[in-house]
């Protein structure tokens, strides 16, 4: 997907230069210029670190509702929601996912060590 944004991209730029007055042309640049900012976003949402209590701020946070745990949940569902006007805070979410998520499994191995090498006398 991202290649075909850049691609739409370069596209655009070759347009004729008294296309680039045009009201259309503007909407395309403004459309590609979203869709190359909400890429990496999509990306981070798309990883396994995200989990239900992520997506259920991304919806606090969005106000929009979002089914995330739908066996049909596509990406046309998720533009719905105005992803890009919380930007920065969608991306700390992923972020801390991502922290979270290698945290809890430092834990559960740090646990499991712990169990393994601890003797119970019953």
């Amino acid at each position: 997907m991202d290649e075909q944004i850049e691609q739409f991209g370069k596209d655009r730029a070759r347009l004729p230069g008294v296309l680039k007055q045009w009201d259309a042309y503007k909407e395309l640049q403004t459309v590609i210029e979203n869709m190359q900012a909400l890429i990496p976003i999509i990306d981070s949402l798309a990883k396994d670190s995200i989990k239900p209590r992520h997506w259920e701020e991304i919806k606090e946070l969005t106000k929009e509702e979002i089914p995330y745990d739908s066996e049909t949940f596509n990406l046309a569902e998720l533009l719905k929601a105005p992803i890009l006007d919380f930007q920065e805070e969608v991306e700390e979410i992923a972020d801390n996912a991502g922290k979270q998520e290698k945290l809890e499994k430092q834990l559960n191995e740090d646990i499991i060590a712990f169990w393994d090498k601890t003797e119970l006398d019953i």
